[in-house]
């Protein structure tokens, strides 16, 4: 099982001793530095200093963000629904897909005592779940997405929260818009309720904003989440959903100077961060091996974006590349594009002429013959 990095959140866990009553705020504790991480244990972004694609956050309401507001609920909290709504955020104006590929998450280590564990989040679109229904998830409904992270068994503190850092998985394209997350900590063997408190899901509220236009608020600072929670207070796996505080349709919050700050799941997701493409100059390629040139004065620090399209591959398996140069004249720039096709090859075999051709003129008169019509019989 690979270990995921983590920073500690000291203080004790105090838990709303009735349902609907307000939670008394965790202790910030000290909070270590966050590094971005992959599951091999490497930082990203010190590995390259390039990326394939944008991959930032889409929906965040995290512990680290809460200023002690947050909490890990009543015990045995193993397994809720949460509503996450990617608007206000970098995706709320996204149609079409998302390409999810990230997920931050913080829990509470309740016992000194260890054992495998994980933590599986399942994605389930909107139309499928309601917390007023019973069930609050569509019975038969299919989860678009699933995801299963292993947690650590060693060096945990009990009583304690752990903010893990950011998970990165194989991008995954799903269909944009809202969703429904089930989280669940399960025993790894079985895919089933974990079986003991040994750790619990937390929630938290990052922002206390009234970005919902009422009580109780949004407690995310990027997307937004409504005032439910599904709890799964019998641990059956079904989110028997109705009248808020009399099923497992809950809501919990902080009494913060006469304000009510709802909270809601711990969790960060993200992905592809969809970017404007600036305007630019199109350009028609040529023929292969062709240049096409563009001429136009520059200054310092001034940019001109130029855009084109590919007839077919540009790679090593096609034989083929595109050359862009910069030739500088007159205080002038010249573009020069050229699709190369065969070009690659070609010019493999031109080298290999040229130095070949080479040793045979730094040969000296006089050396062995044969050598060099062998030589010669190679080229």
């Amino acid at each position: 099982m690979k270990s995921l990095a983590m920073a500690l959140v000291a203080g004790a866990c105090l838990s709303a001793t009735a349902l609907g009553q307000e939670l008394t705020p965790m202790g910030e504790g000290h909070l270590g530095q966050i590094f971005k991480i992959d599951m091999e244990g490497n930082i990203l972004g010190e590995m390259t200093p390039y990326e394939a694609r944008a991959v930032g956050n889409t929906y965040r309401n995290n512990i680290f963000d809460s200023g002690g507001y947050w909490t890990g609920l009543d015990p045995n909290n193993r397994h809720n629904l949460e509503d996450v709504r990617f608007s206000p955020g970098p995706w709320g104006g996204v149609t079409g897909t998302f390409s999810i590929s990230r997920v931050q998450f913080s829990l509470l280590h309740v016992s000194a005592a260890t054992g495998p564990a994980s933590i599986q989040y399942k994605f389930y679109n909107v139309a499928d779940c309601d917390f007023t229904h019973n069930p609050m998830i569509t019975a038969g409904a299919t989860p678009g997405l699933t995801w299963t992270i292993g947690l650590p068994t060693a060096g945990l503190q009990a009583n304690t929260g752990y903010g893990f850092n950011p998970v990165n998985f194989t991008p995954v394209t799903i269909p944009a818009g809202n969703y429904f997350i089930d989280a669940r900590l399960i025993n790894p063997t079985t895919q089933q309720d974990l079986g003991s408190d040994i750790w619990r899901l937390c929630a938290c509220t990052s922002t206390h904003a009234p970005q919902n236009g009422t009580t109780p608020g949004n407690p995310c600072t990027i997307g937004s989440t409504l005032g439910g929670l599904g709890y799964d207070i019998n641990f059956n796996g079904t989110f028997e959903g109705g009248a808020v505080t009399t099923t497992e349709n809950r809501q919990w919050g902080y009494n913060v100077a006469g304000a009510f700050w709802n909270i809601g799941l711990d969790l960060t997701l993200g992905g592809e961060i969809p970017a404007t493409p600036p305007t630019c100059q199109s350009v028609t390629l040529g023929a292969d091996n062709t240049f096409v040139p563009d001429t136009a004065p520059y200054t310092a620090t001034q940019v001109k974006w130029y855009c084109f399209t590919l007839s077919g591959a540009a790679d090593d398996t096609a034989l083929k590349y595109v050359d862009v140069d910069t030739v500088l004249g007159g205080g002038r720039g010249d573009r020069h594009l050229r699709d190369g096709r065969r070009a690659a090859r070609q010019g493999r075999q031109q080298r290999v002429r040229e130095q070949r051709a080479d040793e045979l003129r730094n040969w000296a008169p006089g050396r062995d013959r044969g050598r060099r019509a062998v030589r010669r019989a190679e080229l």
